[in-house]
């Protein structure tokens, strides 16, 4: 994680929207919603963080992006990295790294932040992704991302 990610994600008092991504009907691809589930099951989510079951969002996120400080969203990310691999990107890295797969959604999240920049309604984003296993048919997680997903909860809880 570099620094200006940290850095980031340390300020607490901003107001944040943690969506996550995926299809859960495609095993690892659902891991940003398993997320959003944990979280949800936590009792203590203080008033300026929102938690967002963004399922296969597209444009659509926009509009729920546009009155969050700052957005951290989780992904299933292809990177070519073993699986279970954590990214940690800003929207600078996302526009830099064109070979990620980020998103078997109906549209590329890489579109969908630039439009939202177009239209003066990007917040901070800072994009959590876990390298998927298997993104075949299925509604179970593979082991290696249920390890980085409890990693990721972890790292979240921290923030709050």
């Amino acid at each position: 994680m570099t620094n200006s990610i940290k850095k980031a994600l340390s300020t607490k008092s901003v107001k944040t929207l943690v969506a996550g991504l995926g299809n859960t009907l495609l095993s690892d691809e659902g891991s940003g919603v398993k997320i959003i589930e944990i979280l949800e099951k936590k009792k203590s989510i203080p008033v300026n963080f929102h938690l967002l079951d963004g399922g296969t969002a597209g444009y659509t996120l926009i509009d729920c992006m546009k009155d969050f400080d700052r957005v951290i969203l989780i992904d299933a990310v292809r990177g070519g990295d073993k699986p279970g691999t954590i990214y940690h990107l800003s929207f600078e890295d996302i526009m830099k790294r064109p070979e990620l797969k980020l998103s078997g959604h109906q549209i590329d999240l890489p579109e969908v932040l630039l439009l939202a920049k177009k239209l003066g309604e990007l917040p901070q984003v800072l994009l959590i992704g876990i390298e998927p296993e298997n993104i075949g048919y299925g509604m179970e997680l593979s082991q290696s991302i249920k390890l980085a997903i409890d990693k990721v909860v972890k790292e979240i809880c921290s923030l709050i």
